[in-house]
């Protein structure tokens, strides 16, 4: 399998995973933590697969998630550089979370900003 089909694959697997996560109460801890767990997952496939998509499609070379970003804007693959952009800050405090209250604010961008553009990324890179 190429790479890009292989990358592209476990990202529309891990974004089903969120998907799927999201429809339940943030009200739960254990629900906001999972939520948030399915996040960095997406989102760490996310980048791959785009990296895959410009080096296979593009032939760019995307060294790590912000360079996967900005040239995927450059390309107009996504639309919104700084939702992705904020989108990969909150992938990297999701592993300080400490309190409920932080968790349940990132489970809320991340069900209600994030897994749309994770969504429309999935439809636009299938064609």
């Amino acid at each position: 399998m190429a790479p890009f089909a292989q990358a592209y694959g476990n990202f529309t697997n891990a974004v089903e995973r969120l998907r799927r996560s999201s429809v339940k109460n943030l009200g739960d801890p254990t629900i906001v933590a999972g939520i948030i767990m399915q996040y960095v997952l997406a989102f760490e496939t996310c980048w791959k697969a785009m990296r895959a998509y410009l080096t296979e499609k593009l032939g760019v070379e995307a060294l790590n998630p912000r360079h996967a970003i900005v040239e995927s804007y450059a390309s107009k693959i996504i639309d919104d550089e700084q939702t992705w952009l904020d989108m990969m800050k909150d992938r990297n405090f999701a592993v300080h979370v400490y309190s409920e209250q932080d968790a349940r604010e990132l489970a809320e961008r991340i069900t209600g900003r994030y897994l749309p553009e994770l969504s429309g990324l999935c439809e636009k890179l299938k064609r």
